[in-house]
């Protein structure tokens, strides 16, 4: 049986349908997202910025290329930042301590990790300390991860901070849609 994975990752079908052409992307973020998935997972990690709904979209649509492929072994991670960094403080010790593993346990053994909406906020300190957390495990792993962002660059970093910003810049190309 071939189970569509993409939706039992938390993927809907509306964000990941329309190809890059019809999503309106330049020819050469094109070129460059095809070559990106046809190198999967040996090119690193990328940065999708802009609007948030043609960045969810396009994002999807390369992780659908990445599974048509057939290039993902184990699984998708995906990270609703915001859900995360806002919700994680209001679980009890239990919840939050099974939660945590699950995540980390996600963190080393998914193929990618997608952190959605980082920059959605400028986080507190706590928050910037958990995230930093999240994106160290997979930068130090050299794992790729997906990031979308609805802003700038400078937004982000002001956002999530220079230390976890860092990170993000060294393993990502960013992409301006």
């Amino acid at each position: 049986i071939n189970k569509n994975y993409l939706k039992l990752w938390g993927f809907k079908e509306r964000d990941y349908e329309k190809t890059f052409k019809e999503l309106g992307i330049r020819s050469g973020v094109v070129k460059h997202l095809d070559k990106y998935v046809s190198g999967f997972p040996n090119d690193g990690s990328l940065c999708f910025l802009g609007n948030p709904k043609l960045v969810a979209r396009t994002m999807a649509r390369t992780c659908k290329e990445i599974y048509d492929k057939g290039l993902f072994r184990n699984r998708v991670c995906l990270i609703d930042v915001p859900s995360y960094l806002i919700g994680i403080s209001s679980l009890d010790f239990g919840d939050r301590s099974r939660q945590e593993a699950k995540i980390n346990e996600d963190l080393i053994n998914s193929d990618l990790v997608i952190f959605q909406e980082l920059g959605f906020t400028k986080w507190n300190e706590a928050q910037r300390t958990r995230l930093y957390t999240l994106i160290y495990t997979r930068y130090s792993n050299r794992l790729p991860m997906f990031v979308t962002v609805n802003g700038t660059p400078e937004t982000l970093e002001e956002n999530i901070g220079s230390s976890n910003f860092f990170r993000i810049a060294d393993a990502c190309k960013f992409i301006q849609l």
